[in-house]
């Protein structure tokens, strides 16, 4: 089992929408907070969209079509072996250990997208967490019964959707950054890829 402990934060506004009847907010936040689901998530969609080169991505998310490209493609593509697939759980597991209690409501106004202008009487409150508060995270990836190479090949594409993620957005378009805090990856095999995830990209 590899481990790796994440510092998130976000650098906009950040919502990841949900429902509660007692919010006094239009947009209230998930009452699970930030779900590991939603940052699982965000880190397949990354790298998907960022593939690095020599790894594959069936690029697919309803199960029928997936399973039809996977049989084109002669096999699982190496995005979903591991994330995860209709017929299969994945390798990765991803804990969210602490994040902000509290939120902030904002106030947003509705933006008409062909003149793109503000719309009258469309003022509508969201809560957030605010940019430059912490969330940390544990992300861990089950290795049983790779050979070497592949653990090595799948163990590389999970630090790349790391590297994915500060270039993409979590919940409802907010941007992130992330820096490793631990791990309990070989150096010698993985240093080219963690030291740049030891420090924030965006400082």
């Amino acid at each position: 089992m590899v481990r790796i402990e994440v510092e998130l934060k976000p650098l906009s506004s950040l919502t990841v929408g949900g429902s509660s009847p007692s919010s006094s907010a239009d947009i209230p936040f998930n009452r699970l907070l930030v779900p590991p689901s939603t940052i699982k998530g965000s880190m397949r969609t990354a790298v998907t969209a960022l593939l690095p080169d020599c790894y594959t991505a069936c690029g697919e998310v309803e199960p029928r079509l997936i399973r039809l490209r996977h049989g084109k493609m002669g096999g699982p593509c190496d995005v979903c072996k591991l994330f995860g697939y209709p017929d299969s759980p994945g390798r990765v597991y991803v804990t969210v250990e602490s994040q902000p209690g509290e939120f902030h409501l904002l106030s947003r106004v509705s933006i008409d997208d062909e003149r793109w202008v503000a719309e009258e009487k469309k003022l509508f409150s969201q809560q957030v967490i605010k940019p430059g508060e912490t969330i940390v995270v544990s992300v861990a990836m089950d290795t049983r019964g790779l050979g070497q190479d592949e653990e090595e090949r799948l163990v590389r594409l999970l630090l790349y959707s790391l590297h994915a993620l500060r270039l993409w957005r979590l919940g409802r378009g907010a941007m992130v950054d992330l820096r490793v805090r631990s791990h309990d990856l070989p150096e010698d095999k993985y240093g080219d890829l963690l030291e740049p995830l030891k420090r924030w990209l965006w400082e």
